[in-house]
């Protein structure tokens, strides 16, 4: 599956399992056959793909994870408004939790992108009362505190930087919390106190 003629032959096998009638094997097989199409830069054949196997009745979580790559196709499409139609529709819908979970991340790293940190605030602030062991956790909370910190909502930065920091010290996303922590100090005109923080980011 390392090539392109690879994913042919997996997309092939994929098709042909995608004829049995088992749910079990229809519903992992068409969204196999969407994730292949989307590999060979196909998004069309995927999205009829990943539409199929989100109509599998019984289809389990391959239908889950069929129902959030749709969204994945359609933004490939240039169908942007579908695709946040169709993630919208993953969260809160009594999916599987980490399709659905993926799904709000999703959302909220585009309403990031394009700008809209109150919208992307909420989004993962929900994800992490939702989900606080999810593996995106912490990713979420950095990216609350910097869009409250591109809002101006500096105590609620410094607060959600030293939360993330002290819910998972380990974590690679320490760094940029402890920056953004210190560029809201620097903000409420606390130097000194952020002058200590960005030392010990230079030093980690």
């Amino acid at each position: 599956m390392a090539t392109a003629e690879g994913r042919e032959r997996a997309l092939d096998l994929y098709r042909r399992a995608s004829e049995f009638s088992d749910p079990r094997l229809r519903a992992p097989a068409l969204l196999g056959m969407g994730l292949m199409a989307l590999r060979l830069d196909r998004p069309a054949e995927a999205l009829a793909a990943f539409e199929a196997a989100a109509d599998v009745v019984d289809g389990g979580v391959a239908r889950d994870q069929a129902r959030f790559m749709k969204a994945e196709a359609l933004l490939a499409l240039g169908r942007e408004a579908e695709a946040v139609a169709a993630a919208s529709a993953m969260i809160g819908s009594g999916a599987d939790a980490a399709w659905s979970s993926e799904a709000l991340f999703w959302m909220g790293r585009r309403q990031f992108n394009a700008g809209d940190f109150a919208a992307a605030e909420a989004s993962f602030s929900d994800y992490v009362v939702k989900w606080p062991q999810a593996a995106k956790a912490d990713s979420a909370m950095l990216l609350a505190a910097q869009a409250q910190f591109h809002r101006g909502r500096y105590d609620a930065a410094i607060e959600t930087a030293a939360a993330l920091v002290a819910a998972h010290p380990g974590s690679r996303c320490v760094p940029a919390a402890e920056f953004t922590h210190a560029e809201a100090l620097c903000e409420l005109l606390q130097f000194d106190a952020a002058l200590l923080l960005f030392d010990a980011v230079v030093k980690s």
